[in-house]
């Protein structure tokens, strides 16, 4: 509770001196709040970028079986969590996971009650359906490294 006050009370502060109409310490309190969401930002991505990483890198060796290396690669559906990514790039990853029959609405009590939605919509996809999936998480791999070498 107390740490609840603390917090409002900090905000409410904060409110306050960045409505003063002095220019310039308005000016440092919104390039402190970029700084922080951009580190925010980046700090999570790189994460996900690690773990997006280690996917294609299991999907392209998985060899001529694709949809069952993809069923078998399901947790890093559920492990990469759009709350993990900065706004610009959770949709294209929820977008992703709907691609391939994700279900995150469902408690998930183990691997197989994960794997058997994609499994069943995985098992209907044509090579031009591997080929998009494969140049979604590649396109917003190489985004996310971008973002780091700027």
């Amino acid at each position: 509770m107390q740490l609840l006050k603390l917090y409002r009370f900090w905000n409410e502060t904060c409110i306050y001196i960045y409505n003063i109409k002095q220019t310039p310490l308005k000016m440092l309190f919104k390039k402190l709040n970029e700084i922080v969401e951009e580190s925010q930002a980046r700090k999570n991505n790189i994460y996900v970028y690690i773990e997006l990483t280690r996917l294609v890198q299991k999907l392209e060796m998985g060899g001529d079986d694709f949809k069952s290396t993809l069923v078998k690669q399901a947790a890093y559906l559920h492990l990469i969590n759009p709350k993990d990514l900065s706004v610009a790039f959770a949709s294209d990853w929820i977008a992703i996971k709907n691609f391939v029959g994700y279900d995150g609405s469902a408690k998930i009590s183990n691997a197989e009650m994960m794997r058997a939605p994609i499994r069943e919509k995985v098992k209907n996809f044509t090579q031009d359906d591997i080929n998009t999936l494969m140049m979604k998480l590649r396109d917003l791999q190489a985004r996310l490294e971008a973002e780091f070498s700027a």
